[in-house]
């Protein structure tokens, strides 16, 4: 389950029956609802960081007592996470759980921070010694991003693995962003590059969706009885866009909610160009109408 904004309601009402408390022992209802929807900090994509944002805190407010404390701790930390994504200043809460997380991970979210924002993200972190391999491969892979500006220089960090990986990791975020950087670079050589963008961005998920509708545009762009159902779909996600950056915007991440008005002029732009497919193609053209890109 994606925790949408329709969700997160009912999302926090089962926290509030579930997690631990003085009286109530760290149950499997709540291991559930913690693994499956609430731990996913560098997992979720971007339209799902602000209802985890808030639910990871609402856990953090909620878990009391001993046998609770290692849930607080991560939930915490997964705020601080989630705020250098969203591009919000931590909370004094949160920068405490990444002060105790250690440097490495405070280096990390610094450097996502700067590359999802830019400048107005703050200036890229400074020199960076990391502790273990783990976060050396992470190092490396910040360096790499930072460095690419030809399509296929990325093919070392867009499937990178660990051995002992798990779902909420740093390093399926920087596949994620390795993907999207690579998919975009694809995407500057025109029809050329479009199958492999295409691919990268599929494998991005979610966050990819507007990556892959260009790219498949490019590949082979819609016949008009297509570009119907393709516009019809590119106006709704850019609608949803939308509505995601007012709700970001009212909840203080003016950053976050800038991209998502970024993602909006994507979907809006592919939307025009099929109102644009001229009447005379649409009469010639019989291919059936397919479910677009993006949807």
């Amino acid at each position: 389950m994606t925790p949408d904004r329709r969700s997160l309601s009912r999302l926090l009402q089962d926290l509030h029956r579930t997690a631990p408390s003085l009286s109530r022992p760290v149950l499997g209802p709540f291991r559930e609802l913690w693994h499956g929807h609430v731990h996913r900090a560098y997992a979720a994509s971007e339209e799902e960081l602000l209802p985890l944002y808030v639910a990871n805190r609402e856990v953090a407010a909620l878990a009391q007592g001993a046998h609770a404390e290692e849930y607080r701790s991560l939930a915490l930390l997964n705020a601080a996470r989630l705020e250098a994504r969203l591009g919000g200043a931590p909370t004094r809460a949160a920068s405490a759980a990444l002060g105790e997380a250690g440097p490495d991970e405070a280096h990390w979210l610094a450097w996502c921070r700067w590359w999802l924002f830019g400048a107005e993200g703050g200036s890229p972190p400074g020199e960076w010694n990391p502790t273990s391999d783990r976060w050396r491969v992470l190092r490396a892979g910040t360096a790499a991003l930072a460095a690419a500006r030809r399509a296929g220089s990325l093919a070392a960090y867009t499937h990178v693995t660990s051995p002992d990986e798990m779902p909420n990791e740093p390093l399926a975020l920087l596949r994620r962003l390795a993907r999207l950087h690579e998919a975009r670079l694809y995407l500057e050589e025109g029809a050329r590059g479009a199958r492999e963008a295409a691919f990268l961005a599929a494998e991005a998920g979610r966050d990819g969706d507007l990556l892959a509708a260009q790219a498949a545009w490019l590949l082979q762009p819609p016949s008009a009885q297509q570009a119907a159902v393709w516009g019809e779909t590119f106006r709704f996600r850019g609608y949803r866009s939308r509505r995601l950056a007012e709700r970001l915007e009212r909840a203080g991440f003016p950053l976050a909610a800038a991209r998502q008005r970024q993602q909006r002029a994507g979907w809006d732009a592919l939307a025009a160009r099929c109102a644009a497919v001229p009447p005379e193609i649409r009469l010639r053209q019989s291919l059936p109408a397919e479910t677009a890109p993006g949807g």
